[in-house]
């Protein structure tokens, strides 16, 4: 692959043309969004600082989306409004500490403006990175940049000296399906984010009921049916989902190193309604644990996070599960 300093527009238009999805190592924005106005300056800051706080990745400023898909080049910014100076200084000063291995590259296209590539490193020993203007830290989720709870604090200045899985979903076309209904792909992976090896691992994956098909199997996991959410913005309160356990140790396995992707699910969904689906998950090893998820807005075959996380509650008859 390229070095950030060396793509050109040729390779711009490659990821339009392969219809690159955003994930949350990518994120494609339009130019107007790096601008000098204080709301976009404010977005700058919070989305690199977020990268770095997550799995660190690409920022694209030039090339519009729809549906986290790339469309096309927008023309770039105005080289006489927007510079290298200004972005580094305006990083610079507003977060904290200083980002080390960031990398901007300015492509200039042939209409003469420029679309500003930046390659964001996962902080590691200098995690986590605070945003001076509202003094919040700020992570990568799906693909937002939302606000960090105090233990993701605690974990990320712990990074390195422990493992940092994090689990992520996605969605894709079902053609083999030859049914009735029309079905898709929904995936899980895990990874790893520090040099720690993950040696043991507790995981939950929570999926709303109403995305799962009859065949739905999950080989190697524990699947337990009678258990909900509770959401105070749904009507009744509560979202009825499925929760499937994996548990990940050695011998039996090996360890999870750093720059690995885990398949942790891959099964087969009904396309839903148009509507809002709740997608989390809950993941415990030693030194590391989170607990969370978001909604999800899902029409016919598109799926896009709906921005803010909220805080977990799974509950079975029971009682509050562990």
């Amino acid at each position: 692959m390229k070095k950030v300093t060396e793509l050109t527009e040729a390779d711009l238009r490659e990821l339009i043309a392969n219809g690159v999805q955003e994930s949350l190592t990518l994120e494609y924005k339009a130019s107007a969004a790096l601008s000098k106005d204080n709301h976009h300056r404010r977005e700058l800051i919070k989305d690199i600082s977020a990268f770095a706080n997550a799995a660190g990745g690409l920022l694209i400023y030039g090339i519009e989306e729809a549906d986290h898909l790339p469309v096309r080049l927008d023309g770039g910014t105005d080289p006489q409004a927007i510079n290298r100076e200004w972005i580094e200084q305006t990083l610079q000063s507003n977060i904290q500490p200083r980002i080390d291995g960031l990398l901007i590259a300015p492509i200039v296209l042939e209409s003469g403006g420029t679309v500003w590539v930046f390659e964001i490193p996962q902080a590691t020993s200098l995690a986590p990175h605070q945003n001076l203007i509202d003094r919040k830290y700020y992570k990568r989720f799906n693909f937002s940049s939302v606000a960090m709870y105090d233990y993701e604090v605690r974990d990320a200045m712990r990074r390195g000296a422990v493992s940092h899985p994090v689990i992520w979903y996605g969605w894709e076309r079902d053609d083999a399906w030859g049914g009735n209904d029309a079905r898709g792909i929904l995936f899980a992976n895990l990874a790893n984010l520090t040099d720690e090896p993950m040696m043991y691992a507790v995981m939950d994956l929570y999926i709303d009921e109403r995305l799962i098909a009859e065949d739905t199997v999950a080989a190697g996991m524990e699947v337990m049916h009678d258990a909900f959410i509770q959401r105070a913005d749904f009507p009744d309160g509560r979202i009825k989902i499925v929760r499937y356990r994996s548990k990940h140790n050695i011998p039996a396995q090996m360890p999870i190193f750093r720059g690995q992707t885990w398949s942790l699910l891959r099964t087969s969904i009904r396309v839903p309604a148009r509507g809002d689906y709740y997608l989390g998950y809950r993941i415990v090893c030693p030194g590391f644990s989170f607990s969370g998820g978001e909604l999800h807005s899902i029409s016919g075959f598109e799926l896009a996070g709906i921005e803010g996380t909220s805080d977990l509650m799974i509950r079975t008859p029971d009682g509050l599960s562990n």
